[in-house]
């Protein structure tokens, strides 16, 4: 008579670790993210900034961002680059430096039509930085298919 009672207990348990591990999932960027370039939409004519995301085999996620400033006649120049990477970490993806290997900020997508628009919320843990932006900074982007920017304004 106590072999269903163990069996009902060792099935409780096993109920429960299923239902933690789901609600305790890291955070994922959405699949269509990965797809393609995204041109950030500018703030400050003449330079843009164009941003690509891939996801590594053990669950690290490589962005690469490229700054460029728009010339004459749709030409452009690139500035800068940089690579970081990112990590879930709770409920959005710390990035860390690849060069310092420093966690500087966290990113969350906002929200993300796929092949067209995608808003992303940077956030900080420095003391200063989370002061003059307590509820991080939104920067929106346009999907495009290629890594060229569009300097056509």
């Amino acid at each position: 008579m106590k072999t269903p009672f163990y069996v009902a207990v060792i099935l409780t348990a096993i109920g429960i670790q299923s239902s933690f591990a789901l609600e305790s999932k890291s955070y994922q960027l959405p699949h269509e993210i990965y797809d393609g370039y995204w041109l950030m939409t500018p703030k400050d004519q003449p330079m843009v900034s164009m941003v690509s995301f891939r996801r590594s085999d053990n669950g690290m996620v490589i962005t690469q961002k490229v700054d460029f400033r728009c010339l004459s006649r749709g030409r452009y120049q690139q500035l800068d680059s940089s690579i970081n990477t990112l990590m879930p970490e709770g409920d959005k993806m710390a990035m860390t430096d690849l060069k310092t290997k420093e966690k500087f900020s966290y990113l969350q997508v906002v929200s993300l039509t796929p092949k067209q628009s995608l808003t992303l919320r940077q956030s900080f843990d420095d003391e200063v930085l989370s002061v003059a932006f307590p509820d991080g900074m939104l920067f929106d982007y346009t999907h495009t298919p290629t890594a060229s920017p569009s300097c056509q304004f």
